[in-house]
């Protein structure tokens, strides 16, 4: 079309324009137009005796007119639920949005719940969905380790082991730790039993010859004496009360002493690894700490301390190989105190059931010195046979004497007697373990009370026979 409307909203009179060609000149009457808002139609009424014309080329009917009017209708309609449809689709939108800013916040106030609970000292806070940490509450001095190794250091000590009084032929190195200030030490059973003579120096350089007071070689301790002089300014070691502060897994800890003999004073750290560990160590069965810091031979008897410096354990053994690396372990410092006390008190720990007998273990390895011992035990370790009447060793542990303070129980028949070889040993209640060696014997009594029955089976001349022993306590080690 090439009418153009103006004003259709207002009612007023519009005029139609000239077409610019001469031969389809017509000229359209004057005619009103009203729009209903409520249906969306056009009306159009023309003046009186006025023929109605829409294009100056050809006249239309009533019936095309219709037709124009119903298909501006329909567009405007269209128009309507395009903006319906738009209107709907940014409502929801904005419905959405709004519903996952508020479950945001409901998740992030719930993390925040969680993530306070059982947190009062004020270490960590939520903000948001992202934990913030107060990492200067955290943070352990740079020096921490420095400090606390200056407060044990000179309570540490290099332990030797000589075989002969003059020290002269060097068997072993250990480390161990000034316990109290009257001359005390305690350190691992197994650096010093058997041992003539003993040598101590502290980490100034001072030396001095200790005496072998009491051990225990079931928590493998041991206590050795020295004559501090008067004016002397080495301080024992600082114990660790584990009441008041509890043994932590993952705390730093920090071992002192002698690896390999030679490299005196190291201090290496890690972390505690585990509180309690059931172990066997050279076959005694032992509940000990395990720890990551690097341990090795010559560090047995030494302090393991704590971030204060206070001593938390003893270190008395490790896992070596090439495929092992910070696997150590400790004796905890609750056991250490009540057994040092013990022996340096009474000189045993009481409870500790014995069966009152004195024995030997033979070997196809060490007869030969056995024998050079215990002259007499030959006869009983040792048995003839074949043609040419060669010995072959019978191997065992053997009864060399008993204690007075044996007792045995009123319905045994036997006594125990030298060369008797020890074969099973057994409770009332039926349990049992076969012996191959003292160590056997030894955990099996660990599990056993003072004044408990027990019942050994023994073989002689070839016999099996059976002593019945009342358990005792045992007053030395």
């Amino acid at each position: 079309m090439n009418d153009e409307f103006k004003n259709l909203n207002n009612g007023e009179s519009q005029n139609t324009e000239e077409n610019s060609s001469a031969e389809n000149t017509v000229q359209n009457p004057e005619y009103e137009v009203s729009f209903d808002s409520t249906t969306g139609n056009y009306s159009y009424t023309p003046e009186p005796g006025n023929a109605f014309t829409l294009n100056p080329v050809e006249n239309q009917n009533t019936s095309e007119v219709k037709d124009i009017q119903k298909e501006n209708t329909q567009k405007k309609k269209q128009k309507r639920s395009a903006l319906v449809c738009i209107t709907a689709i940014m409502i929801s939108l904005a419905i959405i949005v709004t519903a996952i800013s508020a479950g945001a916040f409901a998740i992030d106030s719930i993390i925040g719940k969680i993530g306070n609970f059982g947190h009062n000292d004020g270490l960590a806070s939520i903000d948001g969905p992202k934990l913030t940490v107060n990492k200067s509450d955290l943070e352990v001095p740079m020096n921490a380790v420095s400090k606390a190794t200056y407060i044990a250091y000179d309570s540490t000590l290099l332990i030797e082991a000589f075989t002969d009084s003059s020290a002269s032929t060097l068997a072993g190195t250990g480390s161990g730790v000034l316990w109290s200030e009257d001359g005390y030490i305690v350190t691992c059973n197994h650096v010093v039993e058997g041992y003539e003579t003993i040598k101590v120096t502290f980490t100034d350089g001072t030396s001095y010859f200790a005496e072998a007071m009491a051990n225990d070689p079931l928590t493998d301790l041991a206590v050795l004496k020295i004559t501090l002089p008067l004016n002397s300014e080495v301080l024992p070691v600082t114990v660790r009360d584990t009441e008041k502060t509890k043994l932590t897994l993952g705390e730093t800890v920090i071992a002192i002493g002698n690896p390999l003999g030679y490299l005196t004073n190291t201090v290496t750290d890690g972390i505690l690894s585990s509180l309690e560990r059931e172990i066997t160590v050279e076959g005694t069965n032992m509940v000990l700490m395990q720890i990551s810091a690097a341990v090795n031979s010559g560090n047995s008897g030494g302090g393991l301390f704590d971030i204060n410096g206070s001593l938390m354990g003893i270190v008395n053994a490790k896992i070596a190989g090439d495929s092992v690396e910070g696997i150590g372990f400790a004796i905890p410092i609750d056991t250490v105190i009540d057994v040092a006390t013990q022996l340096i008190d009474k000189g045993y720990v009481s409870g500790r059931p014995q069966i009152g007998v004195n024995l030997v273990t033979v070997t196809n390895y060490n007869y030969s010195e056995v024998f050079k011992n215990y002259p007499e035990l030959r006869e009983f370790a040792t048995t003839s046979s074949g043609r040419w009447g060669m010995s072959s060793i019978i191997p065992g542990v053997y009864v060399i004497s008993t204690s007075e303070s044996i007792k045995y129980a009123k319905d045994s028949k036997e006594t125990l007697k030298l060369g008797d070889r020890l074969y099973q040993i057994a409770t009332e209640d039926g349990n049992f373990v076969t012996i191959e060696d003292q160590q056997s014997i030894q955990n099996f009594l660990a599990e056993q009370n003072v004044g408990d029955t027990i019942h050994l089976t023994i073989m002689r001349s070839g016999k099996a026979l059976t002593v019945s022993i009342v358990l005792g306590e045992k007053t030395g080690p």
